[in-house]
């Protein structure tokens, strides 16, 4: 498991307002870069994309950057685009045939009900048949995208007000760092993939370049 965003947030939380803002601009492009490079690696050991959309530094969601205001409802509206981003963008059919997509859920009576999967579920259950033995792994990796999942939930129950509080900057910086290190991670474990041979990763993604970029 590549390690590096502690530092990273550290600089991002502590440095000069202008400096920050360009350190945390390029945590998002990387996400984003990962992304791409996880998509591409896919396709080329199995044939298919893994997520239905592909961004670029320049064409992606105008949103998918700090917010001007630290408020909560700025911090639920970039929750919700992460998670769109994320588990809203996977491609089920990349599954298809290896994992199963639905399951068999009690309800009353002693009846089961057939039940579609979450493309989290469904992505994790794919990971721990393809990777064994990277149980630890595998879970710490999916465990940033269902908390977005689980934040994302929130405001569609019950209705939140929008509270001003500069602690929403610190806590979406965490999240960016956290997301950005598990897409880097799912890269890395599909370049790992024998078929992976030749893929090139652009360098200005290399992990050792994390803190001072």
């Amino acid at each position: 498991r590549a390690s590096g965003t502690e530092p990273l947030l550290r600089i991002m939380v502590e440095s000069p307002d202008s400096e920050q803002a360009n350190r945390c601009a390029r945590i998002f492009s990387r996400f984003i870069g990962e992304q791409n490079c996880l998509n591409e690696l896919a396709e080329k050991i199995f044939g298919k994309k893994l997520f239905k959309v592909s961004y670029t530094k320049e064409d992606r969601p105008r949103e998918f950057t700090l917010f001007f205001k630290p408020t909560r409802k700025n911090y639920l509206d970039f929750v919700l685009l992460l998670d769109k981003m994320v588990s809203d963008n996977i491609n089920k059919d990349f599954f298809r045939g290896e994992v199963d997509l639905e399951e068999l859920v009690p309800i009353e009576g002693g009846m089961v009900e057939r039940r579609q999967k979450g493309t989290l579920r469904i992505f994790e259950d794919w990971m721990r048949k393809k990777c064994n033995g990277a149980d630890d792994a595998i879970q710490e990796i999916f465990k940033v995208f269902k908390k977005v999942r689980k934040e994302r939930q929130e405001p569609a129950h019950k209705i939140t007000a929008n509270d001003y509080d500069k602690n929403y900057d610190k806590k979406q910086k965490e999240l960016i760092c956290e997301a950005y290190e598990s897409m880097m991670n799912l890269r890395m474990a599909f370049a790992s993939h024998e078929d992976a041979k030749g893929f090139e990763v652009p360098g200005w993604l290399d992990p050792a370049k994390i803190t001072p970029f």
